[in-house]
């Protein structure tokens, strides 16, 4: 039959008349969110409306945004990812496009692996002019692609004092002390922003005033994001004036996937330089070093479609290069093209305000098994076609192969607890195909998911909350799916009465009851995942019109 829409719904507006399969009917019938009067006057719910827990009259625009463009897992859908971690002495070097002018950077990286990420590793950050990974411009391909080019000169080095002629060192704060104080033999340090360590790690302390906090490899209990404590051998009597510094060791702790947490450094102040190729968006170039004979370290694979401009990206590039030593102390090393990807995401404060835009969802939005380049995820095509000088928008990735909504949506809060800066635009998938199929214990956790995403958003002041559904499941017998419309179209309501959108995922299935996949649209016939076509065509077109639609 034909019924009547109180409330955007779909691809329709309020008041659109529409025709869906009879389950879907029913249930925006029943939920009041459709009529079978085709006449009378709509019931119209405002996207924004006064009340609500989630406005926060922030502006939605942003000067510093996260660029995350690799989702959370690693190799095999995992967190840590213990089966490939690299034992090599190895620099990475990243270079890529930003999308406006900056002026400073910050470095957030993951906790992953086994080890503290402050341990063992170290850092530099650069502007470059240079796109090229060969000789052009009467350069090695080395210097295009892993040296500050700045008006077609390369500067391997660190910048002398007062110049940008070179890399500038970053610094990761969690090493710095707030303060040491004492309960008789046991000791709490206060560090000045989050340590990123989890109980069961060691630290070594070192030239405190007063000798009893120094301690070489003791376990410590975490407090707090930015405390910890640990035992003593000896009452200090005081707390400590100079309260000196520590080193930590997580070597053979392995975080649980939902327990993963973050560090983030201190600003390093860079300026973007114009291309030398007149194109209009800025390069950042990232160099980290870790030893893996101190701790293994984990990487992605990258595919080397990144390197040149193709049309999944949008014409954007990543670029990655590497050494087999420590190209940090050493910034002339020279580097060769390389294929992997370390977990390290710059924080950009930008020259202009650009729209931040955080996707938290499962492998249906990671995609890096289902795209050729391995890094352009439905939501980031979309962000990149939006993208203008005018209207700059920066992409982070939080979707999670193979893992719960939990794992996902807690990443988000621990990148924010580190200090990330809050996005402007959170879109959230409210449960995924990883949860299992719709049952009411389901049910009940997606709607605990919502409302801790409207906690989130009002706690940290992110303007525009966005939920979506998750995308077909082929298993799923008629009960269960009918579990899934009612689910749909009560967090649909749930959105609407707390000022949240609701972006509704199109023409994936086939419109049976239960649905399953449009074939045309499913990754080899899986029934879960998206195919290429399906992310280009259909997904990335759709929630760029959404996006622009609404926040444009």
């Amino acid at each position: 039959m034909t019924i009547r829409l109180l409330c955007a719904y779909a691809s329709y507006p309020a008041n659109a008349l529409a025709v869906f399969d009879a389950a879907t009917e029913a249930g925006l019938v029943a939920a009041k969110m459709a009529s079978t009067d085709l006449t009378g006057g709509a019931i119209y719910i405002a996207k924004y409306p006064n009340s609500g827990l989630p406005l926060t009259g922030e502006p939605i625009t942003r000067t510093e945004a996260l660029y995350r463009f690799w989702g959370i897992c690693g190799t095999g859908g995992v967190l840590c990812p213990a089966g490939n971690q690299s034992p090599s002495n190895f620099t990475s070097s990243m270079k890529f496009e930003v999308e406006a002018p900056f002026y400073a950077v910050r470095l957030l990286r993951i906790n992953r692996s086994g080890a503290n990420v402050l341990d063992a590793q170290k850092a530099l950050i650069g502007v470059t002019g240079s796109n090229a990974t060969d000789t052009s411009y009467g350069l090695t391909a080395s210097q295009n692609l892993t040296v500050p080019v700045i008006n077609g000169v390369p500067y391997p080095q660190l910048a002398p004092a007062g110049t940008a002629n070179g890399f500038q060192p970053v610094v990761w704060p969690g090493r710095e002390v707030a303060s040491l104080t004492n309960t008789t033999t046991t000791a709490t340090m206060t560090t000045k922003l989050p340590h990123g360590l989890i109980t069961g790690a060691t630290v070594t302390v070192r030239n405190a005033d007063l000798p009893a906090y120094n301690v070489t490899n003791t376990p410590v209990i975490v407090t707090s994001t930015t405390a910890f404590t640990y035992a003593m051998g000896a009452d200090p009597g005081a707390a400590a004036a100079a309260v000196g510094s520590y080193t930590a060791s997580m070597v053979g702790v392995l975080r649980p996937n939902v327990d993963q947490t973050y560090a983030m450094s201190e600003k390093s102040y860079v300026k973007s330089v114009p291309r030398l190729d007149g194109s209009g968006r800025p390069l950042l170039l990232i160099r980290l070093h870790c030893n893996g004979a101190v701790y293994p370290f984990p990487f992605h694979t990258m595919s080397a479609l990144a390197r040149t401009p193709s049309a999944a990206l949008r014409g954007r590039t990543y670029q990655m290069g590497y050494a087999l030593s420590d190209a940090v102390a050493t910034p002339n090393t020279l580097m060769g093209l390389a294929g992997e990807l370390l977990d390290v995401y710059p924080v950009v404060s930008h020259s202009v305000p650009v729209l931040s835009l955080w996707h938290a969802n499962d492998s249906t939005g990671q995609n890096d098994a289902i795209v050729a380049d391995k890094i352009s995820s439905w939501m980031h095509r979309a962000c990149l076609t939006l993208s203008t000088p005018q209207k700059p928008i920066a992409f982070s990735n939080f979707c999670a192969s193979s893992q719960t909504s939990m794992t996902y949506w807690n990443q988000v809060k621990a990148a924010l607890a580190a200090g990330a800066p809050p996005p402007s635009i959170l879109v959230v998938g409210c449960d995924s195909v990883n949860d299992g199929v719709n049952t009411d214990g389901t049910v009940a956790a997606a709607f605990g998911l919502a409302a801790d995403v409207m906690s989130v958003c009002k706690r940290y002041g992110i303007p525009k909350p966005v939920m979506h559904p998750r995308m077909p499941l082929n298993t799923l017998n008629a009960a269960q799916y009918a579990l899934k419309v009612a689910q749909d179209i009560e967090l649909a309501k749930v959105a609407a009465a707390f000022g949240i959108d609701w972006m509704p995922l199109p023409v994936l299935g086939d419109g049976a009851n239960p649905e399953r996949w449009n074939t045309a649209y499913n990754h080899l016939g899986d029934g879960y995942h998206p195919n290429e076509l399906c992310i280009e065509t259909v997904l990335s077109t759709y929630a760029a019109a959404y996006i622009a639609s609404r926040y444009l």
